[in-house]
């Protein structure tokens, strides 16, 4: 209850005079404050089990827990690409969902501004493999394709991507010191503005305190052994519908064959020909198309 402004200045003075903030005291939708160390310790118990982290299931199992998830669109994930010998930071880009789409265009990115690496280390993730579906994603074709050899981490073996982890740290203690973003924009902006001080202006011990970019520039790349893409073979069964048509995933991606397109087409031109011929009707000896007569 606001007080009479008399009664302010007796108890404030002058500052009791001062407009108030119309901003609520309260807010029954603000996380609280130990949602966010719950969202980080299930994200790495989920990476470290080989399962699915995204920011449904996180929300799934904060529900569990009887606490009422964010919105997944608060819960970001960050993309980071690391240079294994000099630890210099490649890429490091927020997303909302971390999808396979996102690992192949920013793998590229660094392909375009770097050149290829030799090879790959990850996680299970199934943005990065495919493996445990008996399958191959988009991430892996592409590696094949390039001739980059995939490493992946063995499950519930965190250890074995130690740098990128120990990067993470890093990472998440700077952020911990800026203001909280609002957005995936800021988020963003903050990202880059760490990417510039870990790269240029952070001298690390296993460089012999030199800072990434300068071990970087001074070492001579590793390359490629050279495309495997013809070493592949693979033998599968489909079934055929008796309209001709299959269905066959591929990279992550279903694809549809057959004549199914144009089929609909044929049936969608016999339809609208008997809707046509159905809108016309006789009186009194004159034709009339009802849906040029209205009124």
């Amino acid at each position: 209850m606001r007080l009479h402004p008399a009664t302010q200045f007796r108890q404030n003075g002058l500052k009791g005079l001062e407009p108030e903030s119309k901003r609520r005291k309260t807010n029954p939708h603000q996380n609280g404050p130990d949602t966010p160390e719950l969202i980080k310790e299930l994200r790495i118990s989920l990476i470290t089990q080989g399962l699915d982290a995204g920011a449904t299931t996180i929300a799934w199992h904060l529900e569990q827990q009887g606490i009422t998830p964010p919105g997944t669109s608060t819960i970001w994930r960050i993309l980071n690409w690391l240079d294994d010998h000099s630890l210099y930071m490649l890429s490091c880009k927020a997303f909302k969902p971390v999808t396979g789409v996102a690992v192949v265009e920013t793998f590229k990115d660094c392909i375009n501004q770097y050149g290829p690496p030799q090879s790959t280390l990850t996680d299970n993730g199934s943005v990065y493999t495919a493996r445990f579906v008996k399958g191959r994603n988009q991430f892996e074709y592409l590696l094949r394709t390039l001739g980059i050899r995939q490493k992946n981490g063995s499950p519930g073996h965190p250890q074995t991507q130690g740098k990128i982890e120990r990067f993470h740290q890093t990472r998440k203690r700077w952020l911990g010191q800026q203001m909280r973003c609002k957005t995936i924009e800021e988020l963003q902006t903050q990202l880059h503005t760490f990417s510039n001080i870990y790269n240029k202006l952070r001298p690390h011990k296993t460089n012999g305190l030199k800072t990434p970019k300068h071990a970087y520039e001074a070492t001579i790349k590793a390359q490629p052994e050279g495309s495997t893409l013809t070493e592949h073979f693979s033998i599968r069964f489909d079934n055929v519908d008796k309209f001709g048509k299959t269905s066959i995933r591929r990279a992550g991606r279903l694809h549809h064959l057959g004549p199914w397109k144009s089929a609909r087409k044929n049936r969608r031109n016999d339809s609208n020909r008997r809707v046509r011929s159905q809108r016309h009707t006789r009186l009194n000896g004159r034709s009339f198309n009802h849906t040029h007569n209205r009124r």
